[in-house]
């Protein structure tokens, strides 16, 4: 029983904002199962780089992934210029996390399931 709580418990992709600015967290899936690990990323890069490496798998959480990606440009870029990210910005991030993809469709899918 305390084994399945465990299962239970484990976060696959979440915002989260401490006293070092904003992050993305999310589980290391490329540990699994072996272990369970969390990543604390800050940059849309990082995001990026953890979608190439399959730390984040199936088109769902890889959607996720990306859409927080953008929301984390968008924060930066907001504390930086002091403004809004342009729509055009967002499109190029989104497509610079989509192409760092190998499964590029299935997280096409992901990021636009819901419009």
């Amino acid at each position: 029983m305390a084994d399945q709580k465990a299962i239970l418990s484990v976060r696959t992709v979440w915002w989260e904002e401490d006293a070092q600015n904003v992050a993305v967290c999310l589980l290391d899936q490329s540990l699994l199962p072996q272990q369970v690990s969390y990543l604390k990323l800050r940059h849309e890069q990082e995001i990026a780089a953890a979608i190439t490496s399959l730390k984040v798998r199936g088109a769902p959480a890889i959607g996720v992934t990306a859409a927080f990606g953008i929301a984390l440009a968008a924060h930066r870029l907001w504390q930086e210029r002091g403004e809004a990210l342009t729509l055009s910005e967002a499109q190029e991030h989104l497509t610079r996390l989509l192409l760092r993809k190998i499964s590029m469709l299935a997280c096409k899918w992901a990021c636009t399931a819901h419009n």
